[in-house]
């Protein structure tokens, strides 16, 4: 749909591909990789001293993986370290299973997000019904 009210260059990722896609390391961050000019951040191939790779780290425009503002249902979700040892990009790191979407804004964005250079990656959680329902998976290679 031709959205005529503003010029920003974005990509709604829906609940389906959220929880169906294959994501390596169950962060819902690497699907924005599905969006134009998203690329992996050289930072995140390097392997921190606990042996796992930097979370939510990609570069949009060209611009470094922390000029990217991370959004959780509009709240700021950024983590702001002095040092950036926390490995992440993110104070909270939602499971892919508790979005319902999220959005990528990589260009021409309104003053509303500010701060950034780089994306806008704006997660929003899915809210509570009356039913349970629920999910499992297993991070070893070897079926159970």
């Amino acid at each position: 749909m031709l959205d005529t009210d503003n010029s920003e260059h974005n990509q709604v990722v829906p609940t389906a591909a959220v929880t169906e896609l294959p994501l390596n390391g169950r962060n819902y961050a690497d699907l924005a990789l599905l969006s134009t000019n998203a690329v992996k951040s050289p930072i995140a191939v390097s392997f921190s001293a606990s042996g796992t790779p930097r979370e939510g780290s990609f570069n949009v425009n060209g611009m470094r993986s922390t000029y990217n503002n991370f959004m959780l249902d509009g709240v700021d979700n950024n983590s702001y370290g002095t040092s950036n040892q926390g490995y992440s990009s993110q104070l909270v790191q939602p499971s892919p299973d508790s979005l319902s979407e999220f959005k990528v804004i990589t260009s021409t964005f309104s003053a509303e997000y500010g701060r950034v250079g780089g994306a806008v990656v704006n997660a929003a959680m899915k809210s509570g019904t009356n039913q349970f329902h629920g999910s499992a998976w297993s991070s070893c290679a070897i079926p159970i």
